[in-house]
């Protein structure tokens, strides 16, 4: 799954490839592929050792629900738009402590942002597509925007049936405030 950046000519090169799903290393991840990994696009030298990619990836993912905890499908569609840098220009944050200069205080431009950093003349388009996908999931899944969870008592699915447990009438952390006004 690599692309060797000494044979991509000065017009550039497209990209097109079917990556399987079985050769991701998935382990420690919150999702799952469900098919093959789209990769189309292109890729073309700006200037000399750097490159830039833009197209699209697209596959189906299947994720967990955070409030009811049901797996479910979903589309992941990204569009793609990297600059490729040498690994050599990922250079550490200068630091001259004599002039007062602290690099690392800066914020990140948005063409920072979206730099990747290639090695050994060649590109991992797994390695890529993989953080393309980790940086597409929502921070907080849901099976439908309103799931309505599980039964902190019993547990059983709200979605699916409703329960006989009695709710909650108040927070228990206000416990302890209820007592001195005499509740």
């Amino acid at each position: 799954m690599f692309v060797d950046l000494q044979k991509v000519p000065p017009e550039g090169q497209p990209i097109d490839r079917m990556l399987p799903r079985g050769s991701f290393d998935l382990a420690g991840e919150d999702f799952r592929l469900l098919e093959d990994v789209t990769l189309q696009g292109r890729l073309v030298p700006v200037e000399p050792g750097v490159f830039r990619l833009t197209g699209g990836l697209a596959s189906r993912i299947g994720l967990t629900c955070v409030r009811c905890l049901e797996t479910f499908e979903t589309r992941a569609e990204e569009k793609l738009d990297l600059l490729y840098l040498p690994q050599s220009a990922n250079a550490p944050p200068l630091v001259d402590e004599e002039k007062g200069i602290r690099d690392f205080d800066r914020g990140l431009s948005s063409e920072e942002l979206a730099a990747a950093f290639y090695r050994d003349d060649r590109i991992d388009l797994g390695q890529m597509v993989l953080e393309q996908i980790v940086l597409s999931l929502p921070m907080k899944p849901l099976c439908r925007p309103d799931c309505r969870g599980l039964c902190p008592e019993c547990g059983a699915n709200h979605n699916r049936s409703d329960c006989d447990c009695s709710p909650e009438e108040s927070d228990p952390r206000w416990a302890a405030l209820k007592t001195l006004l005499g509740h």
